[in-house]
């Protein structure tokens, strides 16, 4: 009876992928685009090797690489990628393997993506061919794949975890619910955005319960994953730096966010109880007004210029405990999320017009693409990569050149990913229900990660939206797919 028991539950989500893999994927068309697409990244490969043999770096890169280099967590980045430039360095320590890994992983991650959406969207030749070549040429995603920065992998695995999510919704077998639990801890290691992403999973794993009842177990273990990766995370930090935090950044992130309301309330520093607060707050409102305008939030200058109170504060910090800078800025950041938290909940109107409002707009500007004209190693790199130069000057470069375009490009893109989800609405019963929950989905997404986005942090840079460039991408490859329906739809209700 037992036995029998366990089997049904095998049995419940034991539909397989072989229709896409014995099948589909190997038909002519398939196998012809998949030869095109090969072609294309050697090329782009080749291209930015020659061009940029070196990769592009900035402050945080350090932290990434010294992470690697001590494998321990550091107070300003979670610890994924530096794991990533671990696991390359194990192999050889040639920098230029880091854009190897990081385009070969974009690669891979786009032609799952891009094979799974037009098996399940039945998508035409020419919308496939037109989809494929505006995210496998985005000069966003091609420079990110030869930067120092999490973002490329990151963005890779947001891609995954995307498509496994979609895979799950389609067919929830035990191997895609694997690969999904396994995606699912490696991107919340990089990048702390997903932290939203394990509520999506139970989502997705408690969509087919009532046919499928293991998953009502298995809907547990995104949280167990979050749970475990917060605790171990939590301990780590106060193993090295002795702060009770899981991310000392996200406390100086919240500070200066916060601090945007300052020109707009009336606040004494004795009307605060909380001592550590009103320490705070003596030094916060002892600078002019000005410094707390939105444009500084944007640039997070409360974080990191040293003329701001942030930093003037962490120096404060460093002379008077006698702590090393980095403990110090661990120990600062604890006391900058509680000193935001009582900010942010005083005056909640003021944050939300202030911050929230001015950072929802950021959402639809053009970020440039930034110059890069050198690469200068720092003696961090220059040991660890075994180099023996100062400075590399590229002969020359070619991604920046597209900002002109891209500036005309990201509002137009919002523009038709708005009008195709009121188009989507409108048409929605053309589509079968399992694609209405494809798509559901994938809007569900794009609101989660665009207001996890505004509330955490400033938007201010071309990186921080490519992990829902390629879902745009999507739902507008989809109206455009279905145009013909759409316009008789529009004929239909302007003649009734």
């Amino acid at each position: 009876m037992k036995q029998e028991f366990i089997s049904r539950l095998r049995d419940s989500i034991s539909i397989s992928n072989s229709e896409f893999q014995n099948s589909y994927i190997w038909q002519k068309n398939q196998r012809y685009e998949f030869l095109t697409m090969l072609v294309t990244f050697i090329l782009l490969y080749i291209i930015l090797s020659v061009t940029y043999p070196y990769p592009a770096t900035m402050a945080d890169s350090g932290n990434y690489i010294l992470s690697a280099k001590t494998t321990t967590i550091n107070a300003y980045r979670p610890i994924g990628y530096s794991w990533f430039i671990y696991f390359i360095h194990f192999f050889t320590h040639k920098i230029s393997a880091i854009f190897t890994g990081q385009f070969i992983f974009n690669a891979f991650s786009q032609i799952v993506f891009l094979f799974t959406i037009k098996f399940f969207f039945q998508l035409r030749k020419f919308t496939f061919y037109l989809l494929s070549t505006l995210l496998i040429l985005s000069p966003s995603i091609l420079f990110c794949t030869n930067y120092i920065m999490s973002d490329s992998i990151f963005n890779s695995l947001t891609l995954l975890y995307i498509t496994s999510c979609l895979w799950i919704l389609k067919q929830p077998n035990i191997r895609n619910i694997t690969v999904h639990l396994i995606i699912l801890y490696v991107v919340i290691n990089v990048r702390y955005a997903a932290l939203f992403y394990p509520v999506l999973s139970v989502v997705i794993f408690l969509y087919h319960i009532k046919k499928h009842i293991l998953l009502g177990f298995v809907s547990v273990l995104p949280i167990v994953i979050t749970i475990f990766i917060y605790v171990d995370t939590k301990s780590r930090v106060n193993e090295i730096y002795h702060v009770d935090e899981f991310s000392p950044f996200s406390g100086w992130a919240m500070a200066n966010n916060a601090v945007s309301v300052i020109p707009h309330i009336n606040l004494r520093a004795d009307e605060i109880e909380d001592k550590e607060n009103k320490f705070i707050h003596q030094v916060v409102s002892s600078f002019p007004d000005s410094i707390y305008q939105f444009k500084y939030i944007r640039e997070t200058s409360f974080m990191w210029n040293k003329e701001f109170p942030g930093k003037q504060i962490l120096f404060y910090t460093v002379k008077q405990k006698q702590l090393r800078y980095s403990n110090s800025w661990a120990f600062t950041g604890q006391k900058f999320k509680k000193y935001g938290s009582f900010l942010i909940k005083k005056y909640p109107v003021e944050y939300f017009k202030y911050y929230l409002y001015p950072n929802f707009k950021q959402l639809f500007s053009s970020y440039k693409i930034p110059n890069v004209r050198a690469y200068k190693p720092d003696k961090l790199s220059t040991g660890y990569f075994n180099l023996d130069f100062d400075e590399f000057r590229y002969h020359f470069s070619f991604l920046h050149k597209f900002n002109s375009i891209r500036k005309v490009f990201t509002p137009l893109l919002w523009i038709l990913f708005i009008v195709s989800v009121f188009a989507l609405l409108g048409v929605r019963t053309i589509f079968k229900k399992d694609q209405k929950i494809l798509i559901a989905f994938v809007l569900i997404f794009i609101l989660c990660y665009a207001g996890f986005s505004v509330i955490a942090h400033p938007i201010n840079n071309f990186r921080y939206l490519i992990p829902i460039y390629s879902l745009q991408l999507l739902i507008i490859s989809i109206v455009f797919k279905e145009r013909n329906n759409i316009f008789s739809k529009i004929r239909k209700l302007k003649t009734f």
